[in-house]
């Protein structure tokens, strides 16, 4: 099978893991050395990973814990940015088929935060646009360096999405990256003089 799609309870970790760990094992007779695991939570949410087809259970949960960890890091910066720039309006939602969803009246940013580029594949940034229409921008937001293969990416969807990455190794001046670019697509528009950014 080319996906595995597991159904995710809250709170059930280890038996979500063990079953992903069951499908890969068995998916090995195929001789693929990477597989997409698809993630399914119960309110709907999607979650997509590349693991290695012999990975073991507690591989994929090393995986899993670490990009909830980071995901969970790059929110707390995105709040810290709607606090610091109330007179903006933004709210902050799950997405769906992304991480999260960056709004105001004017414009709407879906938001994505990978723990580790070597479990994306680039192919992904399209689809992206494609399962979240209504998005004016996509920030990438990466705990690593950008691979060759994301930058590629990205120059031939330029032409037809506007999409930004942000490179965080170990989250270094993750809230300052996170500030630097939101500052440009909030404050374009001339709200508190937009060309100086907020004083």
């Amino acid at each position: 099978m080319d996906d595995m799609i597991v159904a995710l309870a809250a709170g059930a970790l280890i038996p979500l893991v063990a079953i992903a760990v069951k499908s890969i094992v068995l998916d090995r007779f195929f001789e693929r050395t990477m597989k997409e695991l698809i993630l399914k939570s119960s309110d709907g949410k999607i979650k997509k990973f590349m693991v290695k087809a012999n990975a073991s259970e507690s591989e994929v949960k090393e995986i899993l814990d670490s990009e909830l960890y980071y995901e969970e890091m790059v929110k707390k910066s995105i709040n810290k940015y709607i606090n610091s720039h109330k007179k903006l309006n933004l709210c902050l939602h799950e997405g769906k088929h992304i991480d999260f969803l960056l709004e105001n009246r004017d414009s709407k940013i879906g938001i994505e935060a990978k723990a580790s580029i070597e479990n994306f594949k680039s192919e992904w940034l399209k689809k992206y646009f494609e399962e979240n229409k209504a998005i004016d921008e996509l920030i990438f937001i990466a705990n690593s360096k950008i691979s060759e293969s994301l930058i590629q990416e990205m120059d031939s969807l330029q032409k037809d999405y506007r999409l930004k990455f942000i490179s965080s190794p170990n989250g270094k001046d993750l809230n300052k990256s996170i500030e630097n670019v939101l500052n440009i697509e909030f404050y374009k528009k001339g709200l508190n003089k937009a060309s100086k950014g907020p004083q």
